[in-house]
């Protein structure tokens, strides 16, 4: 699985056939101290930041576009690999059918657009989401000082990837609060957390229409 994902980024690259990441950093790349890029934000935004700012400090470190798009894609399928792979181990007991699975799994990241799909800041925010889950699952199992602090602090990253995260921050957060009866008063205070901040997301957004609508995110799409 790990051959899958850095064979071909390392021999074939630095250009990956990643259609969103090297839209994204190649249109979108500009000097940092000149521009904000071509939607000229002029304001601090709480959502759909990351993605620039990471590319603003890669720029800056004199990083070039081309590099900055396998440096993004070795981030997010690093991740979302060691997600996938101690989960598998974690859950399958056979352990030929997990290696399989292991190495099957790591295909879906060359599938045309992002592992994940969807835009850049969407992927970033999912990858946080993945972290946040698989963090939680070990903390049911092996209670660990400080889990729900990095828990806390991967969410909130997810949502100033993407505002769309905030569903799946929630649904966590539920989860966390059922399985994890000692963390409960913590979970609640993160719950009021996540949606204070969607609240300020959606005062913030000049087009009101930054939280999610369920209808949309859920709806059956042929």
């Amino acid at each position: 699985g790990a051959a899958a994902i850095l064979g071909p980024a390392l021999v074939g690259g630095p250009w990956l056939p990643f259609c969103d990441l090297v839209a994204f950093v190649g249109m979108n790349n500009f000097p940092p101290p000149a521009s904000t890029g071509p939607l000229q934000f002029s304001v601090f935004q709480f959502t759909y930041i990351v993605h620039y700012a990471l590319s603003r400090f890669l720029h800056d470190l004199g990083v070039p576009p081309s590099y900055q798009v396998l440096g993004l894609y070795l981030l997010q399928a690093g991740a979302f690999f060691w997600v996938i792979q101690a989960l598998l181990k974690r859950f399958v007991a056979h352990p030929w059918i997990c290696s399989v699975a292991i190495a099957l799994g790591a295909l879906a990241y060359w599938d045309g657009m992002f592992v994940w799909g969807g835009p850049l800041a969407y992927s970033l925010s999912a990858v946080m989401v993945a972290i946040a889950t698989a963090v939680s699952l070990r903390e049911i199992e092996e209670p660990v000082p400080g889990g729900g602090l990095r828990v806390a602090l991967l969410l909130v990253v997810a949502m100033m990837c993407h505002p769309f995260a905030f569903v799946f921050c929630v649904f966590l957060a539920v989860l966390r609060w059922w399985f994890l009866p000692a963390r409960r008063w913590q979970t609640s205070g993160l719950l009021v957390f996540l949606g204070i901040f969607a609240f300020v997301i959606r005062a913030d957004s000049a087009e009101r229409i930054a939280t999610p609508q369920l209808s949309a995110l859920f709806q059956l799409s042929w």
